[in-house]
């Protein structure tokens, strides 16, 4: 389990790292318009360019982006898991401890994928919210 769970952790931290750049400081100052500002402040950045970053929808739908590349991994991460929870019982041969393995491995699986779908939901919800407003 131990093995399993440090897998897991190293799947989401790979493809995690992935989305995010370490060079992503801009000089922000503000001038008076929103747009001008923001134009300067993401200028040089490689993590969002200032074209994406209309102030209508351009944020929006990059974090929206962002959060579907990532709820997609990890529904991967959680399918894999509960597939891989299967093969543990299928080869289990009656042994109680691999079964009960199995049960807990698909539990956290099961668990794991309701979270995901309900952290995207609400991440979906307040991101509209907050460009609604």
């Amino acid at each position: 389990m131990k093995k399993f769970l440090l897998f897991i952790v190293s799947f989401v931290f790979i493809f995690g790292i992935s989305f995010f750049q370490i060079n992503t400081f801009a000089d922000c100052s503000y001038d008076g318009g929103l747009s001008s500002s923001l134009d300067s402040c993401f200028q040089n950045s490689k993590l969002v360019k200032a074209d994406d970053l209309r102030v209508d929808k351009g944020l929006q739908e990059k974090l929206l982006t962002w959060k579907n590349r990532l709820a997609f991994y990890l529904g991967i991460a959680a399918v894999f898991s509960i597939a891989f929870s299967g093969f543990i019982m299928t080869i289990s041969a009656g042994n109680e401890e691999k079964i009960n393995k199995a049960k807990t491995v698909f539990n956290w699986s099961i668990a794991g994928f309701l979270i995901i779908v309900l952290g995207a939901t609400i991440i979906t919800v307040i991101v509209k919210l907050f460009y609604s407003i």
